[in-house]
């Protein structure tokens, strides 16, 4: 997460960044998780809403 909105997902092994996710100036990001077997993870926001985004596609799988 980071200050302009975005989340950005790295590879633990190279340190590259693989993929980055914009969010809503309104919807900031606040917490983070990931999956620990598949390219997914869910993040929660200040809206009060909950993504789940898949790193692979870089788009949201599900969204309450």
């Amino acid at each position: 997460m980071s200050r302009d909105n975005t989340i950005r997902v790295f590879n633990c092994d190279t340190y590259d960044q693989k993929v980055e996710f914009s969010c809503p100036p309104e919807s900031q990001p606040l917490c983070v998780t990931g999956h620990p077997t598949e390219n997914i993870f869910a993040a929660g926001f200040e809206g009060g809403e909950t993504r789940i985004l898949d790193v692979e596609s870089a788009s949201v799988i599900n969204n309450f």
